[in-house]
């Protein structure tokens, strides 16, 4: 396979007016392994572009959990019209528009650690055979075989998310601060050694509750999210540290399609945490190449909760 997207010719002259709008996913040319293995799952997705200049601020809708998210990216200008580097992203990714009518059907590449996909978007369903003679022959184009294209499901789109789920790019910063109230999570050890993880927290005047499955590792302290189908991706978990009374520094690596997640989050017995912890907390942090502004502390003061976490 090519790895270098330069090879690629982005679209000549792209209009970025009549780009906009919005785009349904339909279909996925990738090498990946995680999506050969759990491609079944994947959620439908909607894009939404909207010009900025040169640039290109882009929208993401899906369900997580069955909740709507909105993820906002800006594909950075690269000085050639059709060529885009995705912004925030801890690993260069780059993004070519390298084909599309502006109103039926578009094609992308998205290239991240040399490795090559091949995206296709209609702005409506169902899909036209000709559009998906063109992502096909762009599939082969990229050395990619039709045992590597993964199809999205063509219903339950999400339109909007609510002002809640809504994150911008890679980076947690403090402008989420609203978004992180204090929460509960409870660990239960289920016979076969896997933990139920579930998460309690305050959104306005409703209580959000999420859950997911850790599977331990061959390793002590490592684990593994169970995926129910709510994205194609994948996170790894790692206790860092803990002395099981008061607290513990958990570390988690979440590889997407397009990007890497990292996550360091300082849990407490209780909301009165010693300094020298949240010390520790800050250092890995460090190692994490994360900054002062990726920290987000939630005001526990008038939390309403009692009793341990």
């Amino acid at each position: 396979m090519l790895d270098h997207l330069t090879s690629y010719r982005a679209l000549k002259d792209l209009l970025y007016p009549m780009f906009a709008g919005t785009w349904r996913l339909v279909a996925v040319g990738s090498p990946c392994r995680f999506l050969q293995e759990q491609g079944h799952r994947a959620e439908a997705t909607t894009l939404h572009a909207a010009p900025q200049g040169a640039a290109m601020a882009v929208s993401t809708f899906r369900k997580l959990d069955g909740i709507c998210w909105q993820v906002r990216h800006l594909f950075g200008d690269t000085g050639v019209p059709g060529r885009f580097l995705l912004q925030g992203a801890r690993v260069p990714v780059r993004v070519v528009v390298a084909e599309t009518d502006y109103q039926n059907f578009a094609i992308l590449y998205l290239e991240k650690a040399r490795k090559l996909s091949v995206k296709l978007y209609v702005r409506s369903l169902p899909v036209s055979d000709s559009a998906l003679d063109v992502f096909e022959q762009r599939v082969r184009e990229a050395n990619l075989t039709e045992h590597q294209i993964f199809f999205f499901p063509k219903y339950g789109f999400c339109e909007t998310a609510d002002q809640f789920h809504i994150l911008n790019g890679t980076a947690y910063n403090r402008e989420h601060r609203a978004l992180l109230n204090p929460y509960i999570t409870l660990f239960e050890l289920k016979n076969n050694s896997h933990f139920q993880v579930t998460n309690s927290m305050t959104r306005g005047k409703r209580c959000d509750i999420w859950s997911y499955t850790l599977i331990p590792t061959s390793k002590p302290g490592q684990f593994t999210v169970e995926n129910k189908g709510s994205e194609t991706d994948k996170e790894d978990i790692q206790v860092i540290e803990t002395d099981y009374i008061k607290f513990s520094l958990v570390l988690s690596i979440r590889q997407t399609s397009s990007h890497t997640i990292t996550r360091v989050s300082l849990l407490g017995r209780n909301w009165r945490i010693p300094r020298k912890m949240v010390d520790r907390f800050i250092c890995l942090t460090r190692t994490q190449n994360l900054t002062k502004n990726n920290f987000v502390f939630p005001d526990v003061t008038g939390n309403g909760f009692l009793g341990s976490g």
